[in-house]
């Protein structure tokens, strides 16, 4: 779960950093990288469950040098396992 305004609880939040999630995932399935931005720009920061799609999350570090404090999270597809403490996800919808 993601929760928003640095609350606690979930298990990405303000202060998380990639070794919290590497211990809690597994080292596999947290991979520092670059992330893409806008035009061209990238940030560094880590990438969860790079090989699949549905849990497959993007995080760009406010501290990247100790890998601390997600700034931003990408989610991308038609669904993701990711919500936030609102339930707020991706899905497909289709309208008529």
């Amino acid at each position: 779960m993601i929760l928003p305004g640095g609350a606690k609880g979930g298990i990405i939040f303000d202060q998380t950093t990639e070794a919290a999630l590497t211990t809690t995932f597994g080292k596999v399935n947290v991979v520092a990288r670059d992330i893409d931005l806008d035009e061209g720009e990238t940030a560094p920061g880590a990438v969860l469950f790079p090989n699949d799609p549905l849990r497959k999350a993007e995080i760009v570090w406010k501290d990247p040098v100790r890998k601390v404090g997600p700034k931003q999270v990408q989610i991308s597809g038609e669904r993701s396992w990711w919500r936030t403490v609102h339930g707020i996800s991706l899905i497909l919808c289709i309208l008529p």
